[in-house]
């Protein structure tokens, strides 16, 4: 028994000996951490906004950093932090904002008193240099717009233990916290009219600070059926402005900037965080429609060459015309037209003052420009009306082609004040003339040479000052067509060797082709060709066949068989004479 004691006596002096070295070790090495405090380290303060005027969340303040921020945290950029030292200071370890500040104010600019100052960065963290181990103050200096509750001043040492006593930490993290005047805002799209409109495209920015950059907050904001943009949210207490980027089709943007402003009292959310639309801040901005521009023909469809041909181009004024620094139209004309002039430009129908505009013309292209700038008065002129109607002639030149249509293209260039823009006519006018080709031939369609003919139409009585004759168609030296009473006045068209000729530059519709020299062996004509010319008429398909007949061979009166033939009559007439003489004498 008592060799069994002293031998269990024996084992747990050997366990004793064993296990001492060890707590030792474990002891030295836990009082090395904690006495090995560092001399220096950094303050990472954390900058957090909370939406509202809601009870703020703790956060646990070890110098930790945290792996999650708490719900419903967001960083809080360009907010601007002081750390003070707190050595030889006695402020008390939970000062108020308004001591805090003063201490601060008290030591600032002191070289003696080390301190720091800086803002947040995008992320909301303020990284101070290097500071020497020491108490410190942590005082906001400007915070963010809009802040209902302001993060309390933050007594801090450098460095800290950990909670666990193991170590210290010499790269402290600090997480201040405001509640913040969340806005929301929305714009409505609005016709002229007042009326909503759809398919506007807008972006929303904050406005920057003097000399700074605005800052874009959400583009490509689309209005609905109601006129209205999606809602932007969580927009804190600041300038802001809605501008227009894409208008809708028939609509020119307005540029204008829409500014509203979100104020600390704005705030457009509910204790839970839910958004109160009653709060949402609402703007508009006017659409005024694209100006819009069409032209006609106020002259026959077709007519001839050198034949005045008036139109009308007609734009109406839009109801912001004041804003416009831009308003002109142009007219390009044909190369187969001519302008003669006679511009006439009414306003609602009543002729307007030439002072207000300006007309140029050179090669073929018409210029009607209203520019405020130019003409003072102009635009406020126009504004007074609804509908811009010019008319002014021109003439078909020479160089027309028979059945092709010659064309007014006419445009309207503006500028509203934010875009250019341009209107075109859906489809220009067009006028035409037309020709006929046609081939002299005998019976056995052989082309005949130098029969000629003349061209006349069955006057109109109301063109021609109640004249119902024939006018016979004259074509001058620069090609123009004129109809003259006489028909020795009239334009002798003659078949070629190949037996053709032609009319060309004429209106469509029925002429009548008189044949006033026939070919040599060749009757006239015995009647006026009836033909039309139309838009087609003037192809080789519908070229006019004009037949001409042989004429008898008989006797030509006065010639030596006619005497010879005559003469033998006469002798013959006379034997017979004679013989009747004799016989009735004898008897």
């Amino acid at each position: 028994m008592l060799k069994k004691s002293v031998r269990n006596f024996w084992s747990l002096l050997m366990i004793f000996v064993l296990m001492v070295p060890l707590s030792f070790s474990l002891f030295s090495s836990h009082a090395q951490a904690v006495t090995e405090k560092p001399t220096e380290g950094k303050l990472f303060i954390h900058k957090l906004k909370f939406g509202g005027a809601q009870d703020l969340p703790t956060i646990a303040g070890d110098g930790a950093q945290l792996t999650e921020l708490p719900s419903g945290a967001a960083p809080s950029p360009d907010v601007e932090f002081a750390v003070v030292s707190l050595k030889k200071s006695k402020l008390s370890s939970s000062p108020s904002q308004a001591e805090a500040i003063a201490y601060y104010n008290s030591v600032k600019n002191n070289p003696n008193v080390v301190q720091t100052t800086g803002k947040t960065d995008a992320a909301g963290i303020f990284e101070t240099k290097t500071l020497p181990a020491d108490k410190y103050l942590v005082v906001e200096l400007t915070s963010e717009l809009g802040a209902t509750k302001i993060a309390a001043p933050v007594v801090v040492s450098l460095p800290i233990m950990n909670t666990d006593g193991s170590a210290w930490n010499d790269q402290v993290h600090i997480y201040t916290k405001n509640a913040v005047t969340l806005g929301a805002a929305k714009t409505q799209k609005l016709t002229e009219d007042n009326q909503p409109l759809i398919g506007a495209t807008f972006s929303l920015y904050k406005k920057g600070a003097t000399g700074q950059a605005d800052n874009l907050v959400q583009a490509d904001l689309v209005s609905h059926g109601d006129g209205f943009t999606d809602i932007v949210g969580n927009l804190v207490v600041g300038d802001y402005y809605f501008i227009e980027t894409n208008a809708p089709d028939n609509f020119l943007l307005n540029g204008r900037k829409v500014d509203f402003s979100i104020k600390p009292e704005n705030h457009a959310y509910n204790e839970s965080g839910a958004l109160d639309e009653a709060k949402v801040v609402s703007t508009n901005l006017l659409n005024y429609l694209k100006p819009t521009l069409s032209g006609e023909r106020l002259t026959d469809e077709s007519t001839d060459i050198g034949k005045t041909v008036t139109w009308k181009v007609t734009t109406d004024v839009p109801k912001n015309i004041k804003e416009y620094t831009k308003y002109v139209i142009t007219n390009t004309l044909d190369s187969h037209l001519t302008y003669i002039g006679n511009i006439i430009i009414t306003l609602d129908g009543v002729q307007l003052n030439p002072s207000y505009y300006k007309v140029t013309e050179a090669n073929g292209v018409i210029t009607i420009i209203f520019i405020e700038e130019l003409f003072p008065g102009s635009t406020s002129q126009l504004a007074n009306g609804k509908q811009i109607t010019i008319t002014f002639d021109t003439v078909i030149n020479h160089t027309a082609i028979p059945g092709t249509p010659i064309s007014n293209n006419s445009i309207l260039t503006v500028n509203n004040g934010y875009v250019d823009a341009a209107t075109t006519q859906p489809t220009p006018p067009t006028v035409e003339t037309g020709g006929r080709k046609f081939l002299k031939v005998n019976s056995s369609q052989k082309p005949l040479a130098n029969a000629e003919f003349v061209i006349y139409k069955n006057a109109n009585a109301k063109e021609n000052n109640g004249y119902k004759g024939p006018l016979y168609l004259k074509r001058n030296n620069d090609k123009t067509i004129t109809w003259v009473k006489e028909k020795k006045e009239a334009t002798v068209l003659t078949s070629d060797q190949e037996g053709k000729f032609e009319a060309y530059g004429l209106g469509y519709g029925s002429y009548l082709l008189e044949e006033t020299k026939a070919p040599s062996g060749y009757n006239l004509l015995t009647e006026d060709k009836k033909f039309t010319i139309d838009k087609k008429s003037y192809s080789d398909e519908a070229q006019l066949v004009i037949l001409n007949t042989n004429a008898p061979t008989i006797p030509i009166t006065g010639s030596i068989g006619t005497i010879l033939f005559f003469a033998l009559g006469l002798i013959l007439m006379g034997v017979a004479f004679l013989f009747y003489r004799k016989k009735y004498s004898h008897a």
